[in-house]
């Protein structure tokens, strides 16, 4: 019986992990170059927000989002009528104050707005794009329903 021959060299890498991840490296790599490519077009898209209603809407939604369920949850928080709900939000505020722990949430929401207003030029960043407008959606929803229930309970 002969022995088996080591797999051909392509580089440094061997012709069978090369041939496995064939697929998936490709799709990383565009995937980075729309993530990037959406950041760094934010800046021009922020510049143009009072040109363009798709922009203005979309920071109105973040705006409205983080600003409303900041509000609300500073407001149910002292009045001490409630108590967070959420253990990693609960864990948080123990940890940051309410005033810390909203001001680092309201901070990752204009993260991910800034990115949100990113110009997409690919499917993966119009995901990325489609799902952050989700997201700053449910904020809105998360601020109503904050008042809602601070409203029942007053």
């Amino acid at each position: 019986m002969r022995p088996a021959r080591p797999p051909r060299r392509v580089g440094r890498v061997s012709t069978r992990i090369a041939a496995f991840g064939s697929t998936a490296t490709p799709a990383l790599a565009e995937l980075r170059r729309e993530l990037v490519t959406l950041v760094r077009t934010a800046p021009a898209s922020l510049r143009r927000v009072h040109r363009s209603v798709p922009v203005a809407a979309v920071v109105g939604v973040w705006l409205a989002g983080t600003l409303g369920d900041a509000w609300t949850t500073l407001a149910m928080m002292s009045s001490g009528v409630s108590e967070e709900g959420n253990p990693v939000a609960a864990a948080g505020m123990a940890v940051l104050g309410v005033l810390g722990y909203v001001l680092a949430a309201s901070l990752v929401c204009a993260a991910l707005c800034w990115v949100n207003v990113g110009r997409p030029t690919g499917l993966y960043s119009w995901t990325v794009v489609a799902t952050l407008t989700v997201i700053g959606c449910a904020k809105c929803w998360q601020a109503v329903d904050n008042a809602l229930l601070w409203a029942s309970l007053t």
